[in-house]
């Protein structure tokens, strides 16, 4: 009764419309990690398909998805505006235009796959089964297009459950189509709670699958390499202050050399750690391999290459040589770097961590980081663990690698998304992480995407845990997405050919 009440006044009422679907939206978002709440989003985009997917042509459909869309992206990208307060009285005035562009921007998205739906599906059983290929394709091309920023995938609500665990076998895509299918099965069923039971049978049944994949751990008896995650804690604010970076420098030289047994064989410090260029370091290196003990140390810093500027993993060994080094390739749009940055930065816009109008270079793609005794590692400066594609190299590692510094995302909802997003990676190449991130969360998870040791948000210490043994290739990582993605493509073209067919 009250949903047809809603569903109703929605249909008379053009601001009541928008502002249910932006509340819808928002609703949705607490699917994802901190609120972790898988059902409000089915329930939600449940509400918005059955309001969008009946509206009276497909530019109201499209309204209907931009409106959902919007509030969906505000709420899970809340965060993106902590970035603007850093440093509040030279880049605080962006703020409010960062959520507001970023979460209209991806709308846009959503309001094209409600507006494919409604155009080519005969009746709404029809447009919500097409809804599901436009939502799952329309989402890989958010993370493909203009760089690509797969934040906040819509199948990311299951990652705090045992549902997730499917991820392996088919990857995130897949779980988006998976999730849309779930909230709109009611729909495209004669009877909507036929639909219902089959979507809570198909949750459950994967629920069950994932459980069982996680308990069927065996144990490992091989000897492993023993991994210390170093978290500093350094507030972003006050990180790059003349004043104070040798006193930060020493506080990662104490955390380093704090015993502890059995001796680790790897030590990591996070993402721009060394707040001094390679090329300047002045013995720094030496002191920092004097403090390992023996141990490789692997730690973020600046690399100036001529007057290309880098974002670096570097691996120091025993005598403090550099014998390895990662260039990140993932560039962060408006952070490292600025598009059309040297034609803009006269209006006084420029990267958050850049030099005005200039930016950091990208390095030439994934690689493996050979860390010797320690073993071999994928590395992941930053929001480069969010992406799906690109973790494969001609050789598999033993383990991911992620260097982050969260003290850009505030305290709340975006360093806890980052971590949920950098364990699917996990689970989907069947591979451990090792992560150490700046302010937190730093964490070495096991192959099915469980932290095994970590240190919070706002912490000053250390860890150390032996790292979990990699499991054998997932299909995931064999296979890639292109398969699912034809097979829904395949799906969608048979759909929207019912109506082709009901209208000839």
């Amino acid at each position: 009764m009250a949903v047809s009440v809603f569903c109703r006044r929605t249909a008379e009422s053009a601001i009541f419309r928008a502002s249910a679907l932006v509340f819808l939206g928002a609703a949705g978002s607490t699917g994802h990690v901190p609120f972790s709440l898988p059902l409000a989003t089915i329930a939600a985009f449940y509400l918005a398909a059955a309001i969008g997917l009946r509206r009276s042509n497909w530019i109201g459909a499209a309204k209907s998805g931009w409106f959902f869309g919007f509030g969906y992206f505000a709420g899970t990208l809340s965060w993106i505006v902590e970035p603007f307060l850093v440093d509040f009285g030279k880049n605080g005035w962006m703020a409010p235009f960062a959520i507001i562009f970023t979460a209209g921007g991806f709308a846009l998205f959503w309001a094209s796959a409600f507006g494919f739906a409604r155009r080519f599906g005969a009746g709404v059983p029809a447009r919500a089964l097409l809804l599901i290929a436009g939502i799952t394709g329309i989402e890989f091309l958010r993370s493909e297009l203009f760089s690509g920023f797969p934040w906040g995938l819509v199948g990311y609500i299951w990652s705090e459950t045992p549902v997730i665990q499917a991820s392996a076998f088919c990857g995130p895509y897949a779980m988006v189509a998976f999730t849309v299918l779930a909230s709109v099965l009611p729909l495209a069923t004669r009877r909507a709670w036929a639909g219902a039971l089959a979507s809570f049978a198909g949750v459950f049944a994967l629920w069950v699958f994932g459980q069982a994949r996680m308990d069927s751990v065996e144990s490992v008896v091989e000897a492993r390499p023993q991994v210390r995650v170093v978290q500093p804690n350094v507030p972003q604010r006050l990180k790059w202050k003349l004043s104070r970076r040798e006193e930060f420098f020493g506080r990662l030289l104490d955390l380093t050399r704090e015993g502890g047994e059995p001796h680790p064989d790897l030590i990591v410090w996070p993402e721009t750690a060394a707040t001094f260029l390679v090329r300047s370091e002045r013995g720094r290196f030496s002191r920092i391999a004097e403090a390992a003990n023996g141990a490789i140390v692997a730690l973020g810093i600046r690399r100036m290459v001529g007057k290309l500027d880098f974002n670096s993993m570097i691996a120091l060994d025993k005598n403090g040589l550099a014998f390895a080094v990662y260039d990140k390739y993932r560039l962060v749009p408006f952070g490292e770097y600025f598009p059309l940055g040297n034609y803009l930065s006269w209006l006084g816009a420029k990267g958050l961590a850049t030099r005005e109008g200039h930016g950091f270079t990208s390095g030439p793609g994934p690689e493996l980081l050979d860390l010797r005794t320690a073993g071999s590692y994928l590395p992941l400066i930053c929001y480069e663990a969010i992406f799906p594609r690109g973790m494969r190299t001609e050789d598999r590692p033993d383990a991911l690698l992620q260097i982050t510094n969260d003290g850009w995302f505030g305290r709340f909802s975006g360093p806890q998304q980052h971590l949920a997003q950098a364990r699917l990676r996990s689970i989907e190449q069947g591979l451990p992480l090792v992560r150490s991130a700046n302010t937190g969360i730093s964490a070495i998870v096991d192959s099915y995407g469980r932290i095994v040791a970590s240190l919070g948000l706002g912490e000053t210490g250390f860890f150390d845990a032996p790292l979990p043994a990699r499991l054998p290739p997932t299909v995931y990582s064999k296979y890639g997405d292109w398969p699912w993605l034809a097979a829904l493509l395949a799906f969608a073209v048979a759909i929207s050919r019912t109506k082709r067919n009901s209208v000839n």
